[in-house]
């Protein structure tokens, strides 16, 4: 048994690095939060797929499976890059774990209607920083799910107060006739300034697998409005969460939003 402890242990800081049990320190020099996410593009889509902290693609729902293809959905990508960009061994159940217990078998809301709200919330305390909501800083905004996405206006507003040194954390939320649903937190992904002109948005689709866009040119911002169309229940929200990247943050302690 302490054999594969120990084994195990030497395999996850292999692939972290031995700063994944610290505490995020402030790092001189350039991010690699860039060529971090980037390394990502291009991985193939796959429903319920993810990486273990042993590097192993697997299965959120079954854990136990090991796949030799690589295969990310968008929580699967999220994880993955905020594992290696914090070096902080994250694990499936960590991120997984319902905040406040209003959703699972029973619910009147839906088995997981918050899943993507949960999940980048866990992924922020991971980071061990404390994160700022982005809203509109005209217009209607919500604490509970963002703003309305499809409002060119709110991207205005809402882009310049995109900056480099930090990364955003995002879902997206939408009312729904799912049986058993309200709404739904239903989409996840990341969005990394480059410079103050340039702000790449990050997620992984079935059609598109890993990619990114630049949702402060034109192309990119069209692309993004075509990828998240009006539905026929109203309009779509995106929450967003800011956090300092670790090389320009000073240490802070955990933050719950319960």
């Amino acid at each position: 048994m302490l054999y594969r402890v120990l084994l195990t242990f030497i395999l996850v800081i292999s692939h972290l690095g031995f700063e994944s049990f610290a505490a995020p320190q402030v790092r001189k020099g350039r991010s690699q939060s860039l060529s971090i996410a980037n390394s990502y593009l291009g991985i193939p889509y796959r429903a319920d797929g993810a990486e273990n902290i042993l590097g192993l693609y697997t299965s959120f729902n079954k854990p136990e499976l090991v796949f030799e293809e690589p295969g990310l959905n968008c929580s699967g990508f999220l994880l993955s890059v905020i594992r290696k960009i914090y070096k902080k061994a994250i694990t499936i159940k960590m991120v997984e774990r319902d905040r406040k217990l209003d959703s699972g078998e029973g619910s009147r809301l839906g088995h997981d209607w918050d899943y993507g709200l949960d999940f980048i919330w866990n992924l922020v305390d991971a980071s061990s920083f404390k994160p700022s909501l982005i809203l509109p800083k005209r217009g209607e905004g919500m604490q509970s799910r963002g703003f309305n996405l499809h409002k060119r206006a709110h991207w205005d507003d809402v882009l310049s107060q995109i900056k480099p040194g930090n990364l955003y954390l995002f879902t997206i939320n939408k009312d729904t006739r799912r049986r058993g649903y309200q709404r739904i937190f239903y989409h996840v992904g990341l969005i990394v300034p480059e410079t103050s002109k340039r702000a790449w948005f990050y997620h992984a689709t079935k059609k598109s697998n890993v990619h990114r866009m630049d949702l402060k040119s034109e192309a990119g911002l069209e692309r993004f409005f075509y990828q998240f169309a009006e539905s026929e229940f109203g309009p779509k929200y995106i929450y967003i969460l800011e956090i300092p990247e670790p090389r320009l943050a000073s240490l802070n302690a955990n933050f719950n939003a319960d």
